[in-house]
């Protein structure tokens, strides 16, 4: 059922024509549901599909610069994201298509495929208890810890790019950006609500503009800006819900498009929901089971491995297979390998970064440098 951007329903929220009179929702209530998205978490067993269209926002220059400011520190999540702008600056929008399987967020598969990548069209990730592996489609695959991951393969990344597609439409938008925003104001009229959030001793803003649905209770965001003096790369930032539909099976309203501008209205990223659907999750095991020559992948068709290196302290080694036929080649210890052949662990990390929840990137950036 698509709603629309003014629903009626309100008005009966606000008013005796529907019967006996109802509250209008209060700041309080806002505040609880706004708190509450922030922990929303997918139902068990569903399947989710969606595109991003990423664009640049850095320039070659700016990347160099960032990156140099980063120094020694790890801060992997971060790198990742300059490589993945790197990328963008060089080859122009990536749009990606992912296709997620979740039961939680320590068990699910999520497929990406960009179709304009020049290192992997296709990169496959699985979070299954306390290990998980990747997979990039120059046939290789990556086996390891979920706690002890390599270098830019980092599992936790995925974690966060699910939390991005619950918050930007799964959510539309609320519970969005920092921990630490506050809600200071709100008030509805008409068939509109307004509210204001900022961070505590900063001179941050953030105003939202949406609707109400009266019969889960469910504040649904249509706009949002940011108001950061101070702060350039912030400040004028805009980000814009629509295509609003209720979903049965998640039992809320979800937002069928987000689009995130910057200052001068030109779009960082849009994303684009397809489906949601669910699956039993019994057969989660078959769909997470680590690739191998001898066994079919259930999502993808025609998939041949040429490699498989196992980070577990306890194994690694890396195997590389005859990708037509699925005989062992040869093995070695893997931090030989790895040494031998180097790494393009970064880049991959860049592309799957690219379009995780831009917004907590905004102000927990901000936050660092008030």
């Amino acid at each position: 059922m698509v709603l629309s951007s003014r629903p009626a329903i309100l008005a009966c929220v606000l008013s005796v024509a529907c019967g006996a009179a109802v509250a209008a929702p209060s700041i309080e209530d806002f505040e609880r549901s706004w708190q509450a998205a922030r922990g929303y978490e997918i139902p068990r067993g569903t399947s989710v599909v969606w595109s991003e269209t990423t664009h640049a926002r850095m320039t070659s220059e700016e990347i160099d610069a960032a990156i140099a400011r980063l120094g020694a520190e790890p801060r992997e999540t971060e790198r990742a994201e300059l490589e993945g702008q790197r990328w963008l600056a060089n080859t122009g929008p990536s749009v990606s298509t992912y296709r997620l399987w979740y039961l939680s967020d320590r068990q699910f598969r999520i497929n990406e495929d960009i179709p304009n990548a020049e290192w992997s069209p296709e990169i496959d990730a699985v979070v299954n208890g306390d290990e998980g592996w990747v997979y990039a489609s120059d046939g290789s695959v990556s086996v390891m810890n979920f706690d002890r991951p390599p270098p830019g393969r980092n599992p936790r990344i995925h974690v966060q790019k699910i939390r991005g597609v619950v918050q930007e439409l799964l959510a539309s938008g609320m519970g969005f950006g920092s921990p630490k925003l506050e809600v200071r104001s709100f008030e509805i009229t008409d068939d509109e609500w307004r509210a204001m959030l900022s961070l505590p001793e900063t001179e941050v803003r953030f105003r939202l503009t949406g609707f109400y649905r009266a019969e889960n209770a469910q504040f649904v965001v249509r706009t949002g800006l940011f108001a950061a003096p101070g702060h350039p790369e912030t400040d004028g930032q805009s980000l814009e819900y629509s295509q609003h539909t209720y979903d049965p099976a998640l039992e809320r309203v979800v937002a069928g498009r987000f689009v995130h501008r910057d200052a001068g209205g030109r779009i960082v990223r849009t994303s684009d929901l397809t489906s949601i659907a669910s699956f039993d999750p019994q057969t989660f095991g078959r769909i997470a089971a680590v690739p191998s020559p001898d066994r079919e992948d259930p999502t993808r068709d025609g998939r041949r491995i040429k490699r498989i290196d196992d980070y577990r302290p306890a194994t690694a080694v890396s195997t590389t297979l005859n990708p037509e036929t699925g005989a062992v080649v040869s093995t070695e210890p893997l931090a030989t390998a790895v040494n031998r052949r180097g790494s393009n662990l970064w880049r991959w990390a860049g592309w799957v970064i690219l379009p995780v929840l831009v917004g907590a990137f905004v102000i927990v950036r901000m936050k660092r440098s008030v």
